[in-house]
C-alpha cells in the first residue's frame, strides 16, 4: 500500500500510524484492472502466487508517479525493498 504516495508496508504498519493521512490500496489503481500497471502484469503473466502482488504493484506505482522514464537502476532499486521484504515467505523467487 501507499501511505502518503510512499509505499509502505501494509502488514507492519499499525492503523495509529495511517491516521489523517492518504492511504492508497492496490483496489484503488482501478476497480476493472485498467491501470497501465495491472494491464502490463496480465500481459506479461507476472502474477504468480500473488502474495507479494499489492505490494510490487503498489511500488512501481509509486515510482512511476515521481518519475515517469526511470532507468533500469531505477526500477531496480524501488522494487528492491518489496523483493526483500518477500524473498524469505516467496516459493516463487530462486534460493
Amino acid at each position: 500500500m501507499q501511505l502518503d504516495g510512499q509505499p509502505i508496508r501494509s502488514c507492519s504498519t499499525p492503523l495509529s500510524a495511517v491516521a489523517g493521512k492518504a492511504v492508497a490500496t492496490v483496489e484503488g489503481l482501478s476497480r476493472n484492472n485498467s491501470h497501465p500497471l495491472q494491464k502490463a502484469w496480465i500481459a506479461h503473466d507476472v502474477p504468480q502466487c500473488g502474495y507479494c502482488q499489492s505490494g510490487q504493484l503498489m511500488t512501481a506505482a509509486a515510482l512511476l508517479a515521481k518519475n515517469k522514464n526511470p532507468s533500469d537502476t531505477d526500477i531496480d532499486q524501488a522494487m528492491s525493498a518489496t523483493s526483500a521484504a518477500v524473498a524469505p515467505m516467496c516459493g516463487c523467487a530462486p534460493p
